[in-house]
């Protein structure tokens, strides 16, 4: 394992946020990284929203279009734990009903805050 790889892992390995992807991705272009990172986490802060207006209003064919866009640019940007939770989104969405959609959203939330405090703590701040 690179050093760092090593610094992309909180303690006990758990990788949140796949820095190593990015720097491939990226040439390691640590300013484009930022930039990448940025638009990423400005963006799904939107469309988070967008997703808690869908979901509360049962509008199961938003929740399938936000959560496949989502799951796509979490998948990028290296979002380790987002995409697959994104991804079930769409799949639950796709079932032309919203059960069980508010549950997932509530864990988006918690990984898609714990994912921009490491990366912020790691390469944007």
């Amino acid at each position: 394992m690179s050093e760092n790889a090593a610094k992309d892992q909180l303690p006990g390995g758990e990788v949140l946020v796949d820095f190593e992807w990015l720097r491939e991705c990226t040439d390691n272009d640590t300013d484009a990284i930022k930039s990448l990172l940025d638009l990423y986490f400005d963006r799904t802060a939107k469309l988070l929203g967008e997703l808690d207006v869908a979901i509360a209003s049962g509008r199961a064919e938003e929740v399938r279009r936000l959560g496949h866009a989502c799951s796509g640019t979490s998948g990028t940007c290296g979002m380790v734990k987002l995409a697959p939770l994104f991804k079930e989104l769409e799949r639950i969405g796709a079932t032309g009903t919203v059960d069980g959609a508010a549950a997932i959203a509530t864990a988006v939330r918690s990984e898609f805050s714990q994912a921009k405090s490491f990366a912020d703590g790691t390469v944007l701040g």
